[in-house]
């Protein structure tokens, strides 16, 4: 009994434990659309859509809000309406030269509000705005930033049930579409002194947000979250330069410049402005590989060439040039990594590509010196170019990864490199920190990184450098650490070589991270707020259900616990306690549950989740989302890596955010779990550790439609013919669409990326092959489903729809792929029908 006792109080403390920790240090509030989008888009903030709130003694609203400039000034700030009848708003009019603020209850304007009433016009500052109500007195008070005003009125006593809406309304009796330009955020409501409800708009649900008191809802329609500015890159700005030499930036001042042949351009990253100078002499080294730094010590943009030992320099007062060099030879280390040793005054430049050769070399050069000095460190650090550097402290800076080779010759074994190391400005020794592991799709970094607050990691922008067009997304990356995090979203980006140049700088002063891409002529900078989030990390729970359902899983827990150890001290004999599963968890069977129940035990995730035992009965409730993801993770690292995946990526992947003795037992908890489930499943299925790597394998009693399609692909990439079952089953699997597309995460997102890629490719050498009308519009089906925009499909499925007669169908399938194009990518496809058959 003692026992018994114990286990249920160890589960209620672990009840009563928070569940999460508030996040801090980032953006917070909902944006609401106004007059810049038409009525029907404007935002809404609806605080009571299913039961309006009852006071008793005092009501009391509370909330910060923030004022822009925009197209409109004029607008409502919230409507309420009290006991279904009575309108309570407060309204503003920002340009007005009377009043800006003013409370209507009833037909009439009760207090009102000037900006010289709060000392002067307030944009882009929170301010403070409190409403009371006594339902005794009928006494309102309005207060912003303090300052005070109240009225009594004896016609309105006695109100005590209120809906609130913020912004747009479409609500009954209080209609709206005129919204104050305006973000909003804390947002709470008491009686008396009793809080009641209390919305930070911060993290938030897709179409809701939830009250931090009760989890009550708030329906929220055409939102703009604060927070979400730290998962989204957003455009602030495009260039069109020609004759850029290179780009660099003056950290204090927040500006980027971009050194051309004949002039300079500063964009400011604070005011989002770009100024203009052209030089008033000579003109910087005339290189191409950017071969340009900024001087904070002097206020001056150095240009170098490692042809000549002086340096030119460009006086940001007088924008002039100190030399007006005409020609500088073809660059031999293209992509090098440089930086300014200031209390040196020398220039330090690391690696480049040139002449076929990749380089690993420190090339240095103090101003006054009669030469540069090379040390060759290929014995410490392979050949490479297209690498990483970030100032550490003042004599010490990171660099990571690049593209080289172990010779240096680009002929021989040229690879990716995932290492880590600091370079001591002083000394020029290098020391290796660590490698990165488990890489599965290859990247180079951008030329710049970021080191985090703590110093315990660095961020950087990752991209393909194999493809032409490609993309680059934000990577965290540990130090001494074991972290590698690639966030959701990406910049696209087109990589030539020696024709482009990417980079990513950060903005102290308004906390955010800078992206710059350089093609040609054309530069384009993006933005994203500081520091980045994954999408799932402004994901608001909502505490009242997750409360709910933590305390039904705690009961029933403890139930099962105390009737298992009553169950051993009765009999002295195992007992295995497994939690059922509920009805409402069990998929709804479909045509695919209905073949795979006469296949026996299957693996289906193409398409969606889905695990058959050896009776072909549908088991995929008993994988809750964390074991789920942990047999993804091993299995798919199984049969698409083959060598599994070891007991530290686990970890970092699944419980990075937990201590190292709490994530082990989380994994071995979870690994226990699993291996029970695949024992019901098939005594062919089978999880095992071998050299420190996880796999699950199986023989072919077990069907994986992955698996089979991973065959089936390597069949076609060996040109050997697929029989008409095997092109049948290829055809099925990929009509499903790609692996798992309910499950987002960074490293799904790769796994899918990956196989999807090697599916399409076989796809389209199996649509070249054939000559069957039929064949090609199936295969372009398949094709379509994992790739959307494909207009060579597109044109092949619809030529052979028509040759076969079926015009209609084709002239249909022409129209609906019109509308995809159109909404994804906000542009009309520019082929009509007849010119895609080639009419």
């Amino acid at each position: 009994m003692y026992k018994i006792k114990f286990l249920l109080l160890i589960l209620f403390i672990l009840f009563l434990s928070p569940t999460a920790q508030a996040q801090v240090g980032l953006n917070s509030g909902l944006y609401f659309s106004s007059h810049e989008v038409i009525q029907d888009e404007r935002t809404t903030l609806n605080l009571t859509p299913q039961q309006s709130l009852k006071i008793k003694e005092k009501l009391v609203m509370n909330f910060d809000i923030r004022f822009r400039k925009g197209d409109g000034y004029y607008g409502y700030i919230f409507k309420m309406l009290g006991n279904e009848s009575v309108p309570i708003d407060l309204v503003s009019n920002l340009a007005s030269e009377t009043e800006n603020f003013w409370l209507v209850v009833g037909d009439q304007s009760v207090l009102s509000f000037y900006w010289k009433d709060l000392g002067g016009v307030i944009y882009n500052e929170w301010a403070k705005i409190k409403m009371t109500y006594s339902p005794t007195s009928g006494e309102f008070t309005l207060s912003i930033n303090g300052i005070e005003k109240k009225v009594t009125l004896n016609d309105f006593t006695d109100l005590d049930d209120f809906q609130v809406v913020f912004g747009a309304s479409k609500v009954n009796k209080m209609l709206n579409s005129d919204v104050c330009p305006m973000t909003l955020k804390n947002v709470s409501i008491s009686d008396s002194d009793v809080k009641l409800r209390n919305w930070t708009l911060k993290e938030h649900a897709k179409n809701l947000v939830f009250d931090e008191i009760k989890g009550e809802e708030a329906e929220v329609k055409f939102p703009k979250w604060e927070i979400d500015k730290h998962i989204y890159w957003t455009k602030a700005k495009s260039i069109l330069m020609p004759g850029i030499l290179g780009i660099t930036s003056n950290p204090a001042a927040d500006s980027i410049f971009i050194v051309g042949q004949d002039q300079l351009k500063i964009f400011n990253t604070t005011s989002g402005e770009t100024s203009t100078f052209p030089y008033q002499y000579g003109n910087p080294y005339p290189c191409l590989d950017n071969n340009i730094v900024y001087n904070s010590k002097t206020n001056e943009i150095w240009s170098y060439s490692f042809d000549t030992v002086a340096i030119n320099k460009l006086n940001l007062k007088t924008f002039k040039w100190t030399a007006a060099p005409e020609t500088c030879l073809e660059p031999d280390l293209w992509h090098h990594l440089h930086i300014l040793n200031e209390p040196q005054d020398e220039l330090v430049t690391f690696g480049g590509y040139g002449h076929y050769t990749y380089k690993s070399t420190i090339m240095s050069l103090k101003e006054g010196a009669s030469a540069w000095d090379s040390l060759n460190k290929s014995d410490e650090v392979p050949p490479r170019y297209l690498s990483s550097m970030a100032r550490m402290d003042e004599n010490k800076v990171l660099m990571f990864g690049g593209y080289g080779s172990p010779t240096g010759n680009q002929g021989i074994n040229p690879q990716h490199f995932y290492d880590i190391y600091t370079l001591d400005l002083q000394s020029k020794n290098i020391e290796k920190i660590r490698e990165l592991k488990g890489i599965t799709t290859p990247f180079t970094p951008v030329a710049n990184a970021i080191i985090s607050k703590d110093k315990s990691s660095f961020y950087t922008l990752i991209y393909n450098n194999i493809n032409f067009n490609t993309h680059l997304q934000l990577a965290e990356i540990g130090i001494d650490k074991e972290v590698f995090r690639v966030f959701e979203d990406s910049i696209p980006y087109n990589f030539l070589d020696t024709e482009s140049w990417a980079g990513l700088f950060l903005n102290n002063s308004e906390s955010k991270l800078i992206a710059v891409t350089h093609s040609d002529s054309l530069l384009e900078f993006y933005q994203q707020a500081y520091p980045p989030l994954l999408k799932n990390d402004a994901i608001q729970p909502n505490k009242r259900k997750s409360s709910k359902s933590t305390l039904l899983i705690i009961l029933i827990g403890g139930i099962l616990i105390a009737t298992g150890i009553i169950a051993y001290r009765r009999y002295r004999k195992p007992s295995i306690v497994t939690k059922p599963v509920e009805e409402s968890q069990i998929a709804t069977p479909v045509n695919k549950l209905q073949i795979n129940k006469q296949q026996g035990t299957s693996i289906i995730l193409m398409g969606g989740f889905q695990i058959f035992d050896c009776d072909g009965e549908d088991i995929t409730g008993q994988f809750s989302p964390t074991i789920k993801q942990l047999f993804l993770l091993i299995y798919l690292s199984s049969i698409l890596d083959k060598k599994g995946i070891s007991s530290e990526m686990l970890t970092e992947l699944l419980w990075s955010d937990k201590s190292v003795t709490s994530a082990r037992n989380n994994r071995n908890v979870n690994i226990s779990k699993i291996r029970l489930i695949l024992e019901k499943v098939s005594p062919n299925l089978l999880l095992t550790h071998d050299n420190s790597f996880w796999k699950i394998e199986h023989d072919d009693t077990v069907y994986s439609d992955v698996l089979d399609s991973k065959r089936l692909i390597e069949k076609v990439k060996s040109n050997l013919i697929l029989t008409e079952g095997e092109l049948d089953r290829l055809l099925k699997n990929s009509a499903e669409g790609e692996i798992c597309p309910s499950i987002q995460t960074d490293w799904m997102d790769q796994f899918k990326a990956d196989f999807t890629a090697q599916l399409l490719d076989a796809l389209l050498e199996l649509i070249n092959r054939t000559k069957v009308h039929q064949q090609i519009a199936k295969i372009s089906d398949s094709i379509m489903k994992l790739d959307p925009l494909n207009d060579e499909a597109l044109k092949m499925k619809c030529s052979s729809l028509f040759k076969l007669g079926k015009k209609g169908q084709a002239l249909a399938a022409y129209n609906q792929f019109c509308k995809d194009y159109s909404n994804l990518l906000g542009q009309e496809f520019d082929k009509d029908f007849g010119e895609l058959l080639g009419e």
